[in-house]
C-alpha cells in the first residue's frame, strides 16, 4: 500500500511537471523545487550522500561553465542570455536557479541512460561503461 501511494505521488508530480513544462508562473517555480528535493532526496537514497554531492557538484561545475561559456562567446548553442530579473544571484551570467534545474534533468537522465545500458547507477564499473554512460545521459537529457 506504501509503494503504491508513493508511486501515485511520483505520477502527479511527474504529470505537474509536464503540465507546467515552459512556464514561468509561481505556481511551476514550485512544482521545480519540490522536483528537485524529490530528486536530491532519491540520489542521496540511490547513492549516498558522499556520490550524491559529487553527481550535483560535477552537474553544477559544467553547467555553470558551459553556460558562461555560451552566453559570453555563443559556442555551442547559438548567441542567447537568460532574461531574469537582474538582482537575483549569478554564476558569472547565468542566474544560480540554472545549475539546481540542471541536475533536475541531469540526475533523471543519468538513471534512464543506466537503465538503458542495464549499468550500474551508483556509477562506471568498467572502461565500457564509463565511455558510454554519460554519452547516453547527455542524449538523454537533450530529448
Amino acid at each position: 500500500m506504501r509503494r503504491a501511494g508513493l508511486w501515485l505521488v511520483f505520477s502527479v508530480l511527474l504529470l505537474t511537471v509536464l503540465y507546467q513544462g515552459g512556464r514561468t508562473t509561481p505556481f511551476a517555480q514550485g512544482v521545480a523545487f519540490v522536483s528537485i528535493v524529490v530528486l536530491t532526496v532519491h540520489a542521496v537514497l540511490t547513492l549516498g550522500a558522499r556520490k550524491a554531492s559529487a553527481f550535483l557538484a560535477i552537474c553544477l561545475t559544467v553547467t555553470f561553465t558551459v553556460e558562461n561559456v555560451g552566453v559570453a562567446t555563443g559556442f555551442p548553442f547559438g548567441a542567447y542570455k537568460f532574461l531574469v530579473a537582474p538582482d537575483l544571484p549569478h554564476v558569472g551570467a547565468i542566474p544560480v536557479i540554472v545549475g539546481p534545474l540542471y541536475f533536475g534533468i541531469g540526475y533523471p537522465a543519468w538513471i534512464i541512460a543506466c537503465l538503458l545500458l542495464g549499468t550500474d547507477v551508483g556509477g562506471p564499473a568498467n572502461r565500457r561503461e564509463l565511455a558510454f554512460t554519460p554519452v547516453v545521459a547527455a542524449f538523454t537529457l537533450t530529448q
